[in-house]
């Protein structure tokens, strides 16, 4: 393979001591600050969410009754009822 032309300008790339220069001035980094915007969703949801840590898991009136009946052997359900209430969301019949 013969090798002509500028030989001396491509090796002058290799050669050539190039150094940078110093930087003369620094871009000064300022610290963004962060900001959060919520939406008018995002708020409801949230006004919603500590309204239902209010409220209790066990309607304690409602279990107070049911255990009085109980009690007083008052409290009468029918095996047909127990099964119709559990069906009747996952089947559509009438009882």
């Amino acid at each position: 393979m013969r090798i002509s032309g500028n030989i001396s300008g491509v090796t002058g790339i290799y050669t050539n001591d190039k150094r940078v220069s110093k930087v003369e001035s620094l871009n000064k980094v300022t610290a963004a600050r962060d900001d959060i915007k919520i939406s008018n969703t995002g708020k409801d949801f949230a006004t919603a969410l500590n309204a239902l840590k209010n409220v209790p898991d066990v309607r304690q009136d409602k279990v107070d009754a049911i255990s009085a009946k109980i009690n007083n052997n008052e409290y009468k359900v029918s095996g047909e009822d127990i099964v119709n209430k559990l069906f009747s969301e996952h089947v559509d019949f009438e009882a």
